[in-house]
């Protein structure tokens, strides 16, 4: 059994959450097994990183992508999901996910690197341990 949650029932279009961000899902039933897939550009984080970083930088190898996430983020990552209160809500729904059995993933055409580094410089990447799969 699939249990299919629309993007739009958490987040608006901003990538702003929407009220009762911290309470996930209905619980499902014993030897189901969970699976969230969130995407990440204008949905976990409040910016289309990948686009912004592009147009800024141009960068072209991996080491490139980091460079520019750094040059930009790396002294307040938060700011790329949306700020400290924001990060906090993400923290608490990411958790609850967690806490409720469910195996959480990134959906992303972005550069994988940049979305680990991000997550894990806001406090985010812990949620992720279902694995992380990315493209």
């Amino acid at each position: 059994m699939i249990e299919c949650i629309p993007d739009s029932s958490l987040f608006n279009t901003t990538g702003l959450p929407l009220t009762n961000l911290s309470s996930p899902p209905s619980t499902s039933p014993a030897g189901v097994v969970k699976l969230v897939c969130l995407d990440f550009d204008l949905t976990l984080a409040a910016t289309h990183l990948y686009f912004e970083l592009a147009s800024k930088y141009q960068p072209k190898t991996t080491t490139e992508w980091l460079t520019a996430y750094t040059s930009s983020y790396s002294h307040r990552p938060q700011d790329v999901f949306g700020g400290p209160h924001r990060t906090s809500l993400l923290h608490s729904f990411l958790s609850s996910l967690n806490d409720n059995g469910a195996d959480v993933y990134v959906v992303t055409k972005g550069v994988p690197e940049v979305v680990r580094m991000a997550l894990s410089e806001a406090g985010l990447g812990e949620f992720f341990k279902g694995g992380t799969d990315y493209n």
